[in-house]
């Protein structure tokens, strides 16, 4: 099993291959004023990136000052076994910190850099979860595109640690999509996108 866990917008098993993902983002935020405000943001997403599996996740954002914030993720995945059964449960729970280098409103861009551990909370057996604990330093770059239009493109290295036989790893992954809004641009936005990720085992 590969021990990657899966999560939206990360989130694909995918050790020592490419994958790919269509994913659709919900944004939360508008009925509550704290969140309306920018302090803090909840989206809730599912994806399909290999034949038997879904993922959906939670993701809960809060911004620290004008530059940093941290973020829970909390998967909730579906995976079918050999035997053609479905199990469901609890995938990796993940925490993450970033903080901004550079953004541009004119450019309509941001460089990130930011660390995250990944905990092993989902249920290995069953190929809802990784069964490690993984650290994970990354760098994102976000660009606005026209129209409503995004392009992520984020690397980083992750370091497994309490599994037998985990190799250290490096990874890219991109995702481009668009931001459609609700009521003529003040109600519920919807974010599809398009996710590529790669990987490669180190050393």
């Amino acid at each position: 099993m590969n021990r990657r866990n899966t999560r939206i917008l990360a989130w694909a098993s995918r050790r020592g291959a490419r994958a790919f993902g269509i994913d659709l983002r919900y944004d939360l935020n508008q009925k509550n004023t704290t969140l309306a405000a920018g302090i803090a943001n909840v989206f809730w997403g599912t994806t399909t990136f290999e034949k038997g599996a879904v993922g959906n996740v939670f993701v809960y954002e809060h911004r620290i000052g004008a530059r940093s914030q941290y973020e829970v993720v909390v998967p909730f995945n579906l995976r079918q076994g050999d035997a053609g059964t479905w199990s469901r449960g609890l995938g990796d729970v993940a925490l993450a910190t970033k903080r901004a280098l550079f953004d541009s409103l004119d450019r309509g861009a941001i460089l990130s850099v930011g660390g995250e551990v990944t905990f092993p909370t989902g249920k290995e057996q069953f190929g809802l979860g990784g069964g490690a604990t993984i650290l994970e330093p990354f760098a994102t770059y976000s660009q606005i595109l026209a129209r409503g239009g995004f392009l992520h493109v984020q690397g980083g290295l992750e370091f497994p640690k309490g599994l037998d036989g985990a190799h250290n790893e490096w990874y890219w992954r991109s995702a481009a999509g668009w931001s459609v809004a609700q009521n003529g641009g003040t109600g519920r936005t919807w974010s599809p996108m398009v996710e590529l990720l790669g990987a490669q085992e180190m050393g």
